[in-house]
């Protein structure tokens, strides 16, 4: 028995705007608890991974990214068939590594900012090539073309590129630094046919016998790497659960298991999850998983 689930990382507020529900999508996202969106098939023993999880009250979170802090609001906007979600909750800070004699880096930054840094490196202000600070994220992501017999949708994904000028090049530039020292670049792709699913707690189903089974449960787990340590979600076997209690048999983690009104609660030492099992395949169970600390905060989502 195993519990599918997909990598989501949960934002910890948010916001939605929206005086009128325009569209069919709008209204789902706002009047549903949860909506899973561009949601995969899925596989034995693995959930179909969401691109994107929404909440009723303003939380999203992205499927394919494990990160316990990420946070951010988001509002949603439509027209007649289209919904608009805008939202800082994915955007990151990183690095790139420019080439300030590479066509790619004039093609993609422009000649301005590209004569600029040329000029910087003749003044020993930086290297040909070196690491700049960066920041990504997602600047909307566009919902249309619903289809109430199954739930289809075309999905389309604006984001966004950061090149952050250095200080040193910023403030020693001969003539000063003309133009904005954080060069945005955005690229959207090309709309792709997904889906929307809705989980809602009043339609969870019922699993007979559950602590007289073994389950495969998702846990947070500190996972050795071969650059280190790294709090990270992982799957381990509950063991015999019948009393109630248990230890998962690979990474060794006491925990106690409830099962009550459709509902599994689970709580270890350090975190309580809360397990919402809303489809069957076979033996397997799909659950949508809410992570607390300390009782109260929650820190991810996953499904």
């Amino acid at each position: 028995m195993k519990f599918k689930h997909s990598l989501i990382a949960l934002t910890l507020s948010g916001m939605i705007s929206a005086p009128l529900l325009a569209n069919p999508i709008e209204d789902i996202i706002l009047n549903s608890e949860h909506v899973l969106i561009g949601k995969d098939e899925t596989a034995d023993g693995l959930g179909g991974v969401a691109t994107y999880v929404m909440t009723e009250s303003g939380l999203i979170s992205q499927g394919y990214a494990i990160n316990t802090t990420s946070s951010g609001s988001f509002t949603i906007t439509s027209d007649a068939d289209t919904t608009t979600i805008t939202t800082d909750a994915f955007d990151s800070l990183s690095y790139i590594f420019v080439d300030v004699f590479s066509e790619e880096a004039r093609n993609g930054w422009g000649d301005s900012v590209i004569d600029q840094l040329e000029q910087a490196y003749l003044q020993g202000l930086v290297d040909q090539y070196q690491q700049y600070d960066s920041r990504t994220g997602i600047e909307a992501i566009e919902i249309s073309n619903y289809n109430e017999d199954d739930g289809s949708v075309n999905l389309q994904t604006t984001r966004f590129n950061t090149l952050i000028i250095p200080e040193n090049v910023v403030e020693n530039i001969e003539g000063g630094w003309e133009g904005p020292t954080e060069i945005i670049v955005a690229s959207t792709s090309e709309p792709t046919e997904s889906n929307l699913v809705v989980v809602e707690k009043s339609s969870l189903i019922n699993i007979d016998d559950f602590r007289e089974k073994q389950w495969v449960l998702p846990f947070y787990a500190n996972i050795d790497f071969y650059y280190g340590s790294q709090l990270s979600i992982a799957s381990d076997i509950s063991g015999d659960i019948s009393s109630g209690v248990g230890q998962s048999e690979v990474l060794s983690i006491p925990f106690a298991i409830n099962y009550s009104e459709n509902i599994i609660n689970v709580a270890t030492d350090a975190y309580t999850y809360e397990y919402l099992p809303y489809a069957q395949n076979g033996d397997d169970i799909e659950v949508l998983v809410k992570a607390y600390e300390d009782g109260a905060t929650c820190l991810h989502q996953w499904s």
